[in-house]
């Protein structure tokens, strides 16, 4: 028998205008240290560890001004206690409530984003479906150099398979977790 075991490594798209100036984090964890960072703004999307490791990896270069935007509310980020302490102690400014709709480009440079403020409709999970603007809300514009999209990850590899004897487990089955949840689940 065979399993595997892979993880999720590919970055999931926003599926928003211009995002394809914007960096996958997995990209960006692979060249920051080639970008020059110094100096730059730098806006993650995103709420979970991913985004909060290149939140920090942004500010370890040297980056003037760090910003990460999740949709959700600041309890309904997917971090550990640890995590939420490194973002605070790197001084990364946290916008929550708050969907990205637009990366800005100028000659093949970004130049910001457009915002929206949302909230999650009554009675509702906070799921992308039942996220809606706020009455009366307009766009927002922020500037940015360098945008990352750091909203999750899924597999390369076809997590369903036909194949006698060939089994998956992990985050390949159920999703993002913790090692221990991964390991748990190859039971």
């Amino acid at each position: 028998a065979v399993l595997v075991t892979t993880g999720l490594d590919k970055p999931i798209r926003a599926g928003i205008p211009g995002e394809d100036h914007a960096w996958p984090w997995e990209e960006f964890l692979d060249q920051h240290a080639s970008l020059g960072l110094k100096g730059k703004r730098v806006l993650i999307i995103g709420g979970g560890a991913i985004a909060v490791d290149c939140a920090a990896t942004a500010v370890r270069d040297g980056a003037a001004h760090c910003e990460l935007i999740y949709r959700r509310k600041m309890e309904h980020m997917p971090l550990t206690a640890y995590e939420r302490e490194l973002l605070l102690s790197h001084g990364v400014e946290l916008t929550t409530g708050t969907r990205v709709t637009k990366v800005h480009q100028k000659a093949g440079k970004v130049t910001g984003v457009t915002t929206m403020r949302q909230y999650v409709r009554t009675g509702k999970k906070p799921t992308p479906d039942n996220f809606a603007p706020l009455s009366g809300e307009k766009p927002a514009f922020r500037s940015a150099d360098v945008v990352v999209i750091a909203i999750g990850s899924t597999s390369r590899l076809a997590t369903a398979t036909r194949k006698r004897r060939i089994f998956t487990a992990g985050d390949m089955v159920h999703g993002a977790a913790t090692v221990v949840e991964a390991v748990a689940s190859g039971k």
